[in-house]
């Protein structure tokens, strides 16, 4: 919309995790979670690129919906990989003035699409699809009413967190002989588990 280069990124429906050595993080509960999934990885220049893959086309502006569910976890991968970007420490993602300089550049690069669309509109682009981009984009600034430094800072420290709980309850536990055993140990209801035996 803006005429800015797209810079494209790996999904998580495109990914090889080495599960040997060090536990593989969870997917934290959030829109981008593959993003975070992989952020301490990335931060450690533990990953690499294999070769390319792609994406079916998609009409980003399509669902106001789907632009309020996903403002929380946008800012939130995008601000998380700006201090990537910035070399600056994970721990700065959990200070609430840290937030309020990236929800500043967010909600003005939301008002400058919502303006470009009205430009584009009036200057002869599609109405239909301009009249898309203003409701999702209008929905997503919509959500910043809860989409908080407060917010952000606390999902920071409460994603960290539990990687760290994630970290020490991997390390303790038992080894176990199949695959059937560490299932039962971890307490999965036994419908879940399935043998390798022939079926009757």
């Amino acid at each position: 919309m803006l005429g800015r280069d797209q810079d494209v990124f790996i999904g998580g429906g495109a990914l090889l995790v080495d599960l040997v050595g060090a536990p593989p993080a969870p997917f934290p509960p959030v829109y981008n979670e593959d993003w975070l999934f992989r952020f301490d990885a990335l931060a450690d220049g533990a990953v690499v690129a294999g070769p390319p893959v792609g994406q079916l086309p998609y009409e980003p502006y399509a669902d106001p919906c789907r632009a309020a569910l996903e403002e929380f976890g946008d800012v939130l991968g995008e601000g998380l990989f700006r201090l990537l970007h910035e070399d600056l420490p994970v721990t700065e993602g959990a200070r609430p003035a840290y937030w309020a300089t990236v929800l500043v550049m967010r909600r003005k690069l939301l008002a400058r699409i919502i303006e470009r669309a009205r430009e584009l509109s009036a200057s002869g682009g599609s109405p239909e699809i301009m009249r898309q981009v203003v409701l999702a984009m209008t929905e997503a600034r919509r959500q910043h009413t809860w989409v908080t430094e407060d917010a952000l800072a606390d999902f920071v420290r409460r994603w960290r967190h539990d990687q760290e709980t994630w970290g020490d309850f991997y390390q303790r536990l038992p080894a176990r002989e199949t695959v059937k055993d560490a299932l039962v140990y971890l307490g999965l209801h036994e419908a879940w588990i399935v043998t390798s035996g022939p079926s009757a």
